[in-house]
């Protein structure tokens, strides 16, 4: 998967120098991941902030490396059980210098999220905030999606949220 990701370049924001790989700078296309083997849930974000973290290879903080509101998002899954459960990803794979993204992006990179969806083989897709729930919806994806806020949107924002978000969550996932 990395691979295809690397080499992608059916849109233009391939050519942006952020996401040309430099890890040590936080630089490149991010990548999904998961801790196990048995995936029931895809949390999916519609791209990788502009703003990143230096060693930022994986979506969200992967594998606890980072800082920012991702690393808190990842302690969340971790305290309610559902981590090793989740693959964690976003549907674009580049970030833009403004972190708005065109539709014309999101088609480009749908073939390789469904590949994602293939190889993970969830029961639940959770859409993380209005923007790529709008998308997906209207996607035949063959997995319910179901939409929840963005993790910036309760960990920078509305801190006071943490509690209810945490409740939502485990209650989407332990059904």
């Amino acid at each position: 998967m990395k691979n295809i990701i690397d080499s992608c370049n059916k849109c233009s924001l391939h050519s942006l120098d952020i996401n040309k790989k430099d890890i040590k700078k936080g630089y490149g296309k991010l990548y999904g991941w998961k801790i196990g083997d048995e995936i029931k849930y895809i949390f999916v974000g519609m791209n990788p902030s502009y703003n990143r973290f230096e060693g930022l290879e994986y979506t969200f903080g992967g594998y606890d490396f980072n800082k920012g509101t991702g690393i808190e998002f990842i302690k969340l899954l971790k305290d309610i059980d559902v981590l090793k459960d989740s693959y964690i990803t976003n549907v674009v794979k580049c970030s833009s210098f403004d972190n708005k993204i065109k539709s014309e992006n999101v088609k480009s990179c749908l073939e390789i999220f469904k590949e994602e969806i293939k190889e993970n083989n969830p029961k639940m897709i959770i859409a993380l905030g209005n923007d790529v729930y709008d998308f997906l919806i209207n996607e035949n994806l063959g997995v319910e999606i179901i939409k929840i806020w963005h993790p910036n949107y309760v960990f920078s924002y509305n801190r006071e949220k943490i509690n209810d978000y945490k409740k939502i969550i485990e209650e989407l996932c332990n059904d």
